[in-house]
């Protein structure tokens, strides 16, 4: 298998993760992508208009981090053929990449877009063409170092870096799913540099243990050196011996919530989680896990998680809410799965340990008192009838007052 050294082809690939992968418009694939085949040996590429680029009659196809020689042929100026040099036999599921400008569109002969879609290959013949040491690839632009070195063998790949002379910088690309391992996207949790900016370090959301060899590529642009150039390409095989995962990292600041943790409230509706300021929250992978429980057990609730990113001060809040107000009196306790919500603060981010939150629900039916006078309202807490915690009240309405166990309606006038 040849290495993979042309660059031109990378220049505008752009990764996309399986799931979310959708053709150009106008752009149809025969088999139609998602099918599952007993190998991938050919694909034709449907459109209004197509033709070969002059001498143009064969191109190199990324499939799943892997480099494939193609033979290129005109059926029809609506179908184009691509045929592999060496199928694909191995079953597994493969995305499959053509490079952008490998072909002309329309009457003007537009060059083609990158184009994205994968395959399932399932057959009984076991074997097949699965990456070996001969097909490390080994694609670092010059001045550049990459670790683990291509070829090395690691326990778990946990991480990976590239250093320089030079400081470099971070682009908006290396926020997104750009990454990826043998043609999937990974999800980078965070990309790190080093103290004097020379290194780059991203680490894996879910680091990989299972044994075998697995490329790396960092597309063009996802950071710039001191000179404001972006990066070129980097593709790089290392393989995985399998170990131990590693004991997660998460982030260890704390937590609250407004109401406040413990407090009497009326009603659960509407909860702001907040982190430290300085901050950012985001849902996370597992944000379908939280669980509401009371005196007679779990309460299922539908709720849906909203960050507040209106205001960049108020980056560090996520809006817990109910699909309807829990008011049935008693205390409750939400539990919160760790990885339930991504928490950043530049250039860093973390998943969120696991947490709980309690509160009590009453009923409300203390006394109603008007005219509350200023030393017992500085010394109690005041909760706005939705249940969201204020200092002293000073706008006229009825609010909710907790003086030690005891929680009244107040009325201000």
């Amino acid at each position: 298998m040849k290495n993979f050294t042309r660059l031109a082809f990378l220049a505008g690939f752009v990764p996309v993760c399986l799931s979310a992968a959708a053709l150009p418009s106008g752009i149809q694939i025969s088999p139609a992508p998602g099918s599952t085949l007993e190998q991938i040996s050919e694909f034709s590429v449907l459109s209004g208009w197509l033709e070969k680029k002059n001498g143009v009659d064969n191109t190199t196809l990324l499939i799943n981090g892997k480099s494939y020689d193609a033979a290129i042929d005109l059926v029809n100026y609506d179908e184009l053929k691509f045929t592999l040099e060496t199928p694909v036999t191995a079953s597994g599921t493969y995305s499959v990449i053509v490079a952008e400008n490998v072909f002309l569109m329309g009457w003007e002969g537009d060059p083609s877009p990158v184009i994205e879609f994968s395959y399932t290959v399932e057959n009984d013949n076991g074997g097949g063409d699965e990456p070996g040491k001969d097909d490390i690839q080994n694609v670092v632009p010059e001045g550049y170092t990459f670790s683990p070195a291509a070829g090395s063998e690691v326990p778990v790949l946990t991480s990976f870096s590239v250093t320089t002379a030079d400081d470099m910088f971070l682009t908006a690309a290396s926020r997104k799913s750009v990454i990826s391992v043998n043609g999937t996207c990974v999800d980078v949790l965070s990309c790190t540099s080093g103290d004097l900016g020379t290194t780059l370090t991203w680490n894996l959301a879910e680091p990989i243990n299972t044994p075998g060899f697995y490329t790396i590529y960092i597309p063009e642009g996802t950071f710039y050196g001191y000179s404001e150039t972006d990066n070129k390409p980097f593709i790089v095989t290392v393989q995985v011996t399998g170990g131990e995962l590693p004991e997660p990292v998460y982030f260890d600041g704390e937590v609250t919530s407004d109401p406040a943790p413990g407090s009497v409230v009326s009603k659960l509706d509407k909860i702001a989680v907040q982190y430290p300021k300085l901050t950012s929250a985001y849902v996370g992978p597992e944000m379908g896990g939280i669980v509401v429980s009371g005196s007679d057990g779990v309460v299922d609730m539908p709720y849906t998680l909203t960050p507040d990113e209106d205001d960049f001060n108020e980056a560090h809040v996520v809006w817990l809410e109910f699909a309807s107000p829990i008011t049935d009196s008693g205390k409750y306790t939400i539990a919160f799965p760790a990885r339930c919500f991504e928490i950043a603060k530049y250039p860093d981010n973390w998943y969120s340990a696991p947490f709980t939150l309690e509160f009590t629900v009453s009923d409300n039916s203390a006394v109603e008192i008007v005219g509350a006078d200023a030393p017992a309202m500085e010394a109690a807490e005041y909760f706005t009838i939705g249940g969201a915690r204020v200092s002293i009240p000073l706008s006229t309405g009825l609010y909710l007052r907790r003086t030690g166990s005891r929680v009244e309606k107040v009325m201000i006038r």
